[in-house]
C-alpha cells in the first residue's frame, strides 16, 4: 500500500472535505450566534485568517495613536466587535458597506455606499486608517471597480495614513493581481510600528494574505 502524505494547511482540500467543513461551520456559527444573542456578547469568526486580523493585526493598530480616524470596509455579524476595540481607545470609527441589509452590523457611524463612492461621504485626507479585508474577490470583483475603490481610499487617507488590505491569493478570488493594481502605485508598502513585515501570510488553504500600504507624507 502506498504511503499517503499528510496535507498541509496551505493545500486546498478536496470537494468532500470542503462540503463537510461548510456543513460543520453552518451548525457551529448558528449555535454561536444564538448563544451571543442570549448572553449579550459579540461573536467572532474563528477562521484562521480572521483570528490573525482580530487577535493580532487590529489590536496593534488600535494602540497606535497615529490612527485616530478609522474606516472599516464591509460589515457582518462577525465584525461588530471591531468598533469597541477602537472606540475604547478614543478613536473615531466608521464602517462602510454597500449592502443596506447589513447596516445593523455596522458602527454607530455607518455609510451605506460602494467603496468607490467614499469621496461623497468623506473629504480628502480625513481618514488615518482604512481596513479593507475580504472585499476584493468577495463582491468587489470588477478590476475597474477595484481601481476606483482604491483610488477613493487613497484620496481619503491622510498623509502618513495606512491602508490594510486582506485578500485570498488564489486565482478564483483575485480578479486582478495585487501588484498590478494601479491605484496602489501612489502608496508605498510599509511595515507599521510594532509589526515585522509589510506582508502577513496566514498559511490558509486560500493563501489569505494581509498587506500594508502608507500614503506618503509629502
Amino acid at each position: 500500500m502506498s504511503k499517503v502524505e499528510p496535507r498541509t494547511e496551505g493545500q486546498a482540500p478536496g470537494w468532500l472535505e470542503r462540503k463537510s467543513r461548510k456543513a460543520l461551520d453552518i451548525v457551529y456559527y448558528a449555535g454561536l450566534r444564538t448563544a451571543a444573542a442570549l448572553l449579550g456578547f459579540k461573536p467572532r469568526h474563528r477562521a484562521k485568517d480572521r483570528r490573525v486580523l482580530d487577535e493580532d493585526i487590529l489590536p496593534r493598530l488600535a494602540k497606535n495613536d497615529a490612527y485616530a480616524r478609522v474606516l472599516f470596509v464591509g460589515c457582518d455579524w462577525y465584525t461588530e466587535h471591531v468598533e469597541d476595540l477602537f472606540v475604547s481607545r478614543g478613536r473615531s470609527f466608521t464602517t462602510i458597506e454597500i449592502d443596506s441589509s447589513r447596516a445593523r452590523h455596522g458602527a454607530r457611524s455607518h455609510i451605506v455606499a460602494a467603496l468607490a463612492d467614499l469621496g461623497a461621504h468623506k473629504v480628502p485626507a480625513s481618514i488615518d486608517l482604512i481596513v479593507c479585508n475580504g472585499v476584493i474577490g468577495w463582491g468587489l470583483n470588477d478590476p475597474a471597480e477595484i481601481e476606483r475603490s482604491l483610488d477613493a481610499c487613497t484620496a481619503a487617507l491622510s498623509p502618513g495614513g495606512l491602508l490594510v488590505l486582506g485578500w485570498d491569493d488564489v486565482p478564483e478570488k483575485l480578479p486582478i493581481p495585487i501588484d498590478r493594481i494601479r491605484a496602489l502605485a501612489s502608496l508605498r508598502p510599509v511595515t507599521p510600528k510594532d509589526f515585522e513585515a509589510p506582508i502577513i501570510e496566514t498559511g490558509t488553504y486560500t493563501r489569505h494574505t494581509f498587506g500594508f500600504w502608507e500614503k506618503p507624507k509629502s
